[in-house]
């Protein structure tokens, strides 16, 4: 009767000692945890690297290709940070920095740079009209002719200021004769002359915008 259950029990040893010879499992690998979310500050500078120039106080507008591409990947990244808090943050802290590029821009007359920079902030601000108006002026500076006077004469009595007048959007120079208060190229007047036939005060009707030009002796004395 023991003979019975010697095969029995040998094969119940083999088979332990098969499963002791196994490899051991492999222990499961962990789970990768996802990179935390960049803090506020990091996406600001992303976008700021974006800008390159644009925010650069005392610096002309870069070319229009990539005034246009900065602007298109500063709306493709509002897109995507709307979606978070420091997201949201981040294009908060960027916006008030192109208000501040925008107030130094204007102070520096650099009208091109205006522009951009009030296309570049609706672009990260959609519906925040704050500087309409100023984009407004910006294309009509843009348009602004530039003024240059050859010389003055002074004929019965009134004297006439000669100046040339270079048209930015026919890219044309044309030559006037006018006194105090006459208009010229549909858009200009002089206001006034200034001094003994020093420099002349014109105005750009459009913007409403009066600057003084100086005159061929003024020049000479500035070096200019």
């Amino acid at each position: 009767m023991k003979h019975k259950y010697i095969p029995i029990l040998l094969i119940a040893l083999l088979s332990l000692a098969f499963v002791a010879c196994q490899p051991p499992e492999p222990e499961p690998e962990p789970e990768s945890e996802e990179p935390p979310e960049p803090s506020p500050e990091q996406y600001y500078q992303q976008i700021k690297n974006t800008l390159g120039s644009l925010l650069t106080p005392g610096t002309p507008a870069p070319p229009d290709n990539v005034i246009q591409e900065a602007i298109s990947q500063v709306q493709l990244r509002r897109q995507q940070l709307s979606m978070t808090e420091n997201g949201r943050a981040a294009i908060q802290m960027i916006s008030r920095d192109v208000d501040e590029s925008i107030r130094e821009t204007r102070r520096e007359g650099r009208w091109k740079k205006v522009k951009a920079l009030c296309v570049l902030h609706t672009a990260l601000q959609p519906g925040n009209e704050r500087h309409a108006s100023l984009l407004e002026h910006a294309d009509l500076m843009l348009g602004c002719p530039r003024i240059t006077i050859t010389g003055f004469l002074e004929l019965d009595g009134e004297i006439y200021a000669f100046l040339d007048l270079f048209d930015p959007k026919t890219g044309e120079t044309t030559p006037y004769r006018r006194r105090e208060g006459e208009e010229f190229h549909d858009v200009m007047r002089i206001v006034r002359i200034v001094g003994n036939q020093q420099s002349v005060e014109v105005e750009y009707l459009p913007a409403r915008h009066v600057w003084t030009v100086p005159g061929p002796r003024e020049r000479a004395r500035s070096g200019a």
